[in-house]
């Protein structure tokens, strides 16, 4: 089973510049936590850096290309193509033109989740994203997500979406694979996935929370009024 994570973000995002670890300092933490498998996702851009990419290998880690990509104000991520494949996704009917497709975070309340939109265009999706941000069964979004994929047959991985380090490794997939990129995302097909995910405390989920507010439009906007 490979200990797997494919929705990570990292200090070399073009649009999330407070992250603070970089792809090198992720997979030295990876490595010493067992990670078999790791998907940097960056917004708009496939992480393609091939002296990580090796420094990866030599930790033991596959590193899957892949990107979060916005299409019409939504985010979903696409897995196995390059920079140049990724400007060719203009639409939610194009991206039948990436390997892979999981629908991240679709129901949280956020204006870049999928939300219907998921059921629009279900055929387009390969996997589900069953979220680290959650309580349990306190405050759960991706209880929506479960019931959907549940419906529609369509398998669920679990991924961090990390922006900050203490995100990382509360929710994470195992996967009945071989380490190679196409035999995961089969292996996802087939749902040969377990999810591990453990709940935020009431304090971690405040903090997710409050620093996704400070970092929202809203909270650039108050942050400049303060300094006037």
């Amino acid at each position: 089973m490979l200990k797997t994570d494919l929705h990570i973000h990292t200090n070399e995002d073009p649009q999330d510049s407070f992250i603070k670890y970089s792809s090198r300092d992720l997979i030295d933490i990876a490595s010493k936590n067992g990670y078999d498998v790791l998907s940097i996702t960056n917004h708009n851009d496939v992480f393609s850096d091939k002296a990580v990419s090796a420094y990866a290998k030599r930790k033991g880690i596959l590193l899957i290309p892949g990107a979060e990509l916005t299409i019409d104000r939504r985010h979903v991520l696409v897995y196995g193509i390059t920079n140049a494949d990724l400007k060719k996704i203009k639409t939610m009917d194009d991206l039948g033109k990436a390997p892979f497709v999981i629908a991240p975070h679709p129901f949280y309340k956020a204006r870049s989740c999928l939300g219907n939109r998921l059921v629009e265009h279900q055929r387009r999706f390969d996997a589900i994203e069953y979220a680290h941000f959650h309580m349990g069964h306190v405050l759960n979004f991706n209880k929506k997500a479960m019931r959907l994929a549940n419906d529609l047959r369509i398998p669920m991985v679990g991924n961090s979406d990390a922006h900050y380090m203490m995100q990382f490794g509360k929710t994470y997939s195992l996967i009945d694979a071989e380490k190679k990129m196409d035999d995961i995302f089969e292996a996802i097909r087939k749902f040969k996935v377990k999810i591990v995910s453990n709940p935020l405390t009431p304090i971690e989920y405040t903090r997710v929370m409050l620093r996704s507010i400070l970092l929202s439009p809203f909270g650039r906007i108050t942050r400049r009024f303060r300094n006037l």
